[in-house]
């Protein structure tokens, strides 16, 4: 039996100013969720209750403006957000008493979660054509940082430090990209060289620790209609991840009735590569579309996960 309810309000003002000049936009937004979600289940003619709520609040602030210096247009944008979220899970009765009380058995569990986050992604974009050779360059930075808070209680009482965290992530990753174009007839080709440099920093408690990350991610693309009707097409692109970085976390936090995780492995790199090849025939006075698609994939993980289950396949 599950019972859900949401509540969301979303206000935004913009500002436009468009002339022969410049153009100007600043948009500020405000979203907030106030969700409330409960379930009942019975296991082994057992009751088990879960309540769940996840009130969110979040205000940015995006600013986009394009100027015309000689014959070249100049952009900036810049992006503020911040965000607040909490997520509060109450179960009835507690679970894992084994692991969270030393084996007694107790009426309610309560996990407590505070994640607050505030970013920011600022560049300068210009362009530059010679005849059939177009030059796109950004210069930019972004800036993250978010914190997360957790507190697990048994008969709202706190245990111990394993259920318990207090992380806070910040990256500083400037970033340079160019892409060089080529259009004449039927050919046109892109090639971009993005450079990202990373600078992250993680601290839980008092251990903190610093990373330094340089990555190079080119990215090719060529499309030629060699016949009538005939086109064909290729693209090549290689990028990293640094996946979720909240999800780190080196107390154990209680997911819901049946799952308590904790992880507190470093960050998870992943590396991808991926090919395409596209012939596609395009008729529209015959109406007659063929399209054939060849596409390879390939990742490289840093991180293997392992998970315990127990007899109730908790």
């Amino acid at each position: 039996q599950n019972y859900l309810q949401t509540e969301n309000l979303n206000i935004k003002a913009t500002l436009l100013r468009n002339s022969a000049v410049n153009y100007l936009e600043n948009i500020v937004e405000f979203k907030g969720d106030w969700n409330n979600t409960k379930g009942n289940l019975l296991q082994n003619d057992q009751l088990i209750q879960q309540n769940l709520t996840k009130p969110n609040k979040e205000f940015s602030n995006q600013f986009n403006t394009i100027r015309k210096i000689g014959q070249q247009l100049l952009t900036f944008r810049s992006t503020i957000a911040y965000k607040e979220y909490h997520e509060n899970l109450a179960i009835t009765p507690g679970v894992f008493s084994d692991f969270i009380n030393q084996g007694k058995p107790y009426n309610d569990a309560f996990q407590e979660i505070s994640f607050n986050k505030f970013t920011t992604n600022n560049f300068i974009e210009f362009s530059k054509g010679l005849k059939q050779f177009t030059l796109q360059s950004k210069v930019g930075v972004k800036y993250t940082n978010h914190t997360m808070t957790s507190d697990l209680l048994a008969d709202n009482e706190t245990i111990n430090s394993t259920f318990r965290n207090n992380t806070r992530w910040s990256t500083f990753n400037p970033y340079l990209e160019n892409k060089f174009s080529y259009k004449k007839n039927s050919i046109n080709a892109t090639f971009g060289v993005p450079l990202q440099w990373y600078n992250l920093s993680n601290q839980s408690f008092e251990i903190k620790k610093s990373y330094n990350r340089f990555y190079i991610e080119p990215k090719f693309n060529l499309t030629i209609d060699f016949a009538k009707f005939w086109k064909v097409s290729t693209s090549h692109n290689f990028s990293n991840d640094l996946g979720s970085l909240t999800s780190l976390h080196q107390g154990f936090i209680l997911y819901k009735y049946n799952s308590i995780q904790q992880n507190e492995a470093n960050f998870n790199e992943v590396k991808k590569w991926s090919s395409s090849l596209r012939f596609e025939y395009r008729n529209p006075i015959k109406s007659l579309f063929i399209n054939f698609v060849y596409s390879y994939n390939w990742n490289e993980n840093n991180l293997l996960y392992n998970y315990k289950y127990n007899q109730d396949a908790s």
